[in-house]
C-alpha cells in the first residue's frame, strides 16, 4: 500500500523524482522506529540530509495521502505557541515499517498506542500538550479534556488515562474503546 501511495498517489499530487521517493521512505522509516516525542522537522531533515522545507513538503503530501497525522500543539491562552506539529503515523504503518526493519513490536509499542489514539480521535481535533523539561503533563487535549496515553500511571493532573488493558475505572478508558470512535 505504501509503495502505491508513494510512487503513484504522490505523483498525482506533485512531480516527484527518485530522490524524493528515497527521502520519503527514509522519513517513514525514521518515524516508524522513533518515539513520537523525539521526532522534529529538523531531526528528519538531518536524517535525509536535506533542509526542513523538503521535510515539510514530504510530510504535507503524506498527510494528504492519509499516511501521517500532523497535530498542532495545545495552547492554554492566546499566546502563540511556536512549536512544530507532532507527527504520527496512521495505523498500521508504524508496525509494518518497523517489522520490515526487524524492529520488534515491544520497541515501538508506545508509538503504536499514540498512533491508534490519534487515528481514532482525529476527527475530534486532538492537540498535543507541549511538555516542559523534567515535568510530566498529559499527552493530548480534546474539547478541553486531557488524555494520557500509555500504561504508566503518572500522577499529574489529567482527566483520562487511555490504557491497553481493559480496566474499568472512572478515569481510565481502554484503548480498544477509543478505537470505536471512528
Amino acid at each position: 500500500i505504501l509503495e502505491k501511495i508513494i510512487r503513484v498517489d504522490l505523483q498525482g499530487i506533485q512531480k516527484i523524482d527518485a530522490n524524493y521517493v528515497e527521502n520519503t521512505y527514509k522519513i517513514l522509516n525514521t518515524l516508524a522506529v522513533s518515539s513520537p516525542n523525539e521526532v522534529s522537522y529538523s531531526f528528519l531533515a538531518n536524517q535525509i540530509k536535506q533542509n526542513a522545507r523538503v521535510v515539510e513538503t514530504i510530510l504535507s503530501a503524506l498527510k494528504g495521502a492519509g499516511v501521517v497525522y500532523l497535530l498542532l500543539p495545545f495552547k492554554k491562552s492566546s499566546i502563540l505557541v511556536r512549536k512544530e506539529q507532532k507527527i504520527l503515523l496512521a495505523l498500521p504503518f508504524r508496525h509494518v515499517l518497523a517489522s520490515n526493519l526487524g524492529i520488534p513490536l515491544e520497541a515501538i509499542k508506545g508509538g503504536v498506542r499514540e498512533d491508534a489514539f490519534v487515528t481514532n480521535t482525529f476527527e475530534l481535533k486532538p492537540k498535543y500538550v507541549k511538555t516542559e523539561r523534567e515535568r510530566k503533563t498529559p499527552d493530548y487535549v480534546i474539547s478541553g479534556k486531557t488524555f494520557e496515553v500509555g500504561n504508566h500511571d503518572y500522577k499529574h493532573d489529567t482527566d483520562y488515562y487511555v490504557k491497553e488493558e481493559l480496566v474499568l475505572k472512572e478515569d481510565v478508558i481502554p484503548l480498544a474503546l477509543m478505537c470505536l470512535l471512528l
